[in-house]
């Protein structure tokens, strides 16, 4: 617990580095997977959306994309997704190097 609380506060002072991955890093890893829909939280409605929303202007920071998306708490999530990446070891990860 104390470690998504660190993260938390790590994605929230780093929110630029985030969004930017958002906006431009965030892709299609196979036909059938996409980065995104590998945060908690972020299903394929979401996905759908912040691809649509990104391409018309790239997010600004993770209010605007609570505002234009409805997705609530980015940052948390994508803490979450760190969290996940460091405690589980997935095969798959987006934020850590193996």
């Amino acid at each position: 617990s104390d470690l998504n609380y660190v993260l938390e506060k790590v994605v929230a002072k780093n929110e630029l580095k985030y969004v930017n991955w958002l906006n431009y890093g965030a892709q299609a890893i196979t036909p059938r997977h996409h980065a995104l829909d590998m945060i908690p939280g972020v299903g394929k409605t979401f996905m759908t959306q912040i691809i649509t929303h990104r391409e018309d202007k790239p997010f600004e920071s993770f209010e605007d994309l609570e505002k234009r998306v409805g997705l609530r708490d980015p940052g948390k999530l994508i803490a979450k997704k760190i969290t996940a990446e460091i405690a589980e070891n997935p095969r798959m990860t987006l934020f850590l190097n193996k």
